[in-house]
């Protein structure tokens, strides 16, 4: 499948503005619980969009990209259970 640059720009636009998002988040005051959860969720979307716009796994077949999603999850849970203990 052949992506367009528009559909690639708007994509990094969106992975830099999350990841502006995660960095300002310490700034604001937050209690820990909060901002975890809040910076992993920006990780899930981020993951989501490269998985399948970078990789272009969107249109292959299930089990790829279910394997590459419930890897990334499995890797957020163990991290926010580590952070909240």
């Amino acid at each position: 499948m052949q992506l367009s640059s528009r559909k690639l720009t708007g994509t990094w636009i969106l992975l830099v503005a999350l990841t502006l998002v995660s960095a300002g988040l310490g700034s604001l005051g937050l209690s820990q619980e909060l901002l975890v959860f809040l910076v992993l969720l920006t990780v899930l979307i981020k993951n989501h969009q490269i998985i399948d716009v970078f990789m272009e796994l969107k249109s292959a077949p299930l089990l790829w990209r279910g394997l590459m999603q419930l890897f990334t999850l499995a890797i957020v849970i163990a991290v926010g259970a580590t952070l909240m203990v």
